[in-house]
């Protein structure tokens, strides 16, 4: 009884993720930052290269996977920063692969840096619909899978000095529709448009140990107001250990390592807090390449947070 209960919450959660369409969700934001906010983009002074895996409530069947790769870097004597983005995010009977580039421009502003953030792309969202056992086999509406091609476009701005961060961001400005047709069963299906806000701070507090704190507020129409709150201890500016608490939705722990100059590891665990049913925990693996910018990082010292870390 206790197992189909849950398959029943999964099967429910995968239709208001077509109705509603919100953003993937990870744990460790850093890993998405730039999709987050475009702006992010070319914010290293080198090449970086992104790997993020996310296994939500690992223990069930036909519950979200997310797989993501992405890489940004700035241009060489223009303020110009540029990246791309490739997903493949599982929840159900629904998938959804997105191909995106992002562009950003930098301009002084007082003490520290403006920057305005583009990005568009195309994402498919495919509704296996012939893999739904229906109670009415004749179904119409079920017959068929569904499957859909539509643009994506965004933007984003950050102010950041030597130890702050602040942004805001609309990652999806189009809310597109996603029905196949208008007698099908997922008529009304379209996308929502997400508004996020960030603050994020770095404050030394002893020799070689530094405190990061990050809040990052999410509103969509279809979904309440969430905010999230991480705190992180970086050690000798190799080591991170923190923690971060989901507004009706997760606690979570997280922590990386850089293992070179230009690899870094990371891993994180969320529990659920918000759901009716006791779920499995989530886990999250991201790894980092960077190239090209081992000298410059250490003539200009940039801010990072659990949520908005170099590179990531």
């Amino acid at each position: 009884v206790i197992r189909h209960a849950l398959m029943l919450l999964i099967a429910l959660m995968a239709m208001d993720s077509v109705m509603a369409q919100q953003d993937e969700l990870f744990t460790r934001a850093p890993a998405v930052i730039m999709p987050l906010n475009a702006a992010y983009a070319g914010h290293d002074q080198g090449m970086t290269l992104n790997l993020h895996y996310r296994n939500q409530w690992s223990a069930l069947e036909g519950t979200p996977r997310n797989m993501e790769i992405h890489g940004h870097m700035p241009l060489k004597k223009f303020p110009v920063g540029i990246g791309f983005r490739i997903t493949n995010d599982l929840i159900g009977v629904t998938n959804t692969t997105t191909l995106m580039g992002y562009y950003s421009y930098r301009i002084p502003a007082g003490p520290g840096r403006l920057s305005f953030g583009l990005n568009t792309g195309l994402s498919q969202y495919t509704i296996q619909l012939t893999r739904t056992n229906p109670l009415d086999e004749g179904d119409p509406n079920l017959a068929a899978d569904i499957s859909k091609w539509v643009p994506e476009v965004g933007f984003g701005m950050l102010y950041e000095q030597d130890r702050y961060m602040f942004g805001i961001s609309i990652p999806q400005l189009l809310e597109n529709s996603l029905s196949a047709s208008a007698s099908n069963t997922v008529q009304g299906a379209r996308q929502r448009r997400h508004y996020y806000g960030l603050a994020a701070a770095r404050w030394q507090i002893a020799e070689k140990v530094e405190l990061e704190p990050t809040v990052i507020v999410r509103y969509a129409s279809a979904a309440p107001l969430q905010g999230e709150a991480s705190l992180a201890f970086v050690f000798g500016q190799r080591f991170r250990l923190g923690g971060s608490y989901r507004s009706m939705a997760a606690v979570s722990a997280f922590t990386h390592i850089d293992v070179t100059p230009r690899i870094r590891i990371g891993y994180a665990y969320d529990i659920s807090t918000g759901a009716a049913v006791k779920l499995p925990g989530s886990h999250e693996v991201l790894m980092r390449f960077s190239f090209g910018n081992d000298k410059r990082e250490k003539a200009n010292p940039r801010i990072a947070t659990p949520r908005i870390v170099p590179g990531l």
